[in-house]
């Protein structure tokens, strides 16, 4: 494979791998809040 390809696909793989990383961030953050908004409930209702 020439120079070229190699950077393409090193590109290709850095978005991929910065798009996933959001995607995972964003999923994870999401959890957090669910979990804190439970906690909150839980102990209201003790």
């Amino acid at each position: 494979m020439s120079l070229l390809t190699w950077a393409q696909w090193i590109v290709v793989l850095l978005i991929w791998g910065v798009g996933l990383n959001a995607i995972g961030a964003a999923w994870l953050r999401r959890r957090q809040q669910r979990a804190i908004r439970h906690l909150g409930q839980s102990r209201e209702n003790a």
